[in-house]
């Protein structure tokens, strides 16, 4: 019998079709944070960060009537949960008393 063209044994096609879902799940893992578990805070940072929006809270404060503008505008409760990191009391337009600044 005359073969006129040669194939490809079994094996080797399951052998390279192992070899690149191996190759893609490494690419998704490197490349797409897979491997990530959880989200590192540095606290350095979070302080840093949650005081100046702290601070922007309190210039915007006096122009404001609801509190929950004043955390919106300022991104206070935006990435971190700020209230683990610093007390930021605010004075809002027509409020006699400071109100703290909570994130949810």
């Amino acid at each position: 019998m005359n073969k006129k063209a040669q194939g490809l044994p079994i094996t080797t096609i399951v052998l390279m079709v192992i070899i690149l879902v191996t190759l893609v799940a490494l690419a998704l893992f490197f490349f797409s944070g897979f491997g990530r578990t959880s989200k590192q805070v540095d606290p350095g940072i979070a302080i840093a960060q949650c005081q100046s929006r702290c601070n922007r809270a309190k210039a915007l404060a006096p122009y404001e009537t609801d509190i929950n503008n004043v955390k919106t505008k300022s991104g206070f409760c935006e990435d971190y949960d700020c209230n683990e990191y610093v007390e930021c009391n605010v004075m809002l337009k027509e409020g006699n008393e400071a109100q703290l600044l909570k994130c949810p």
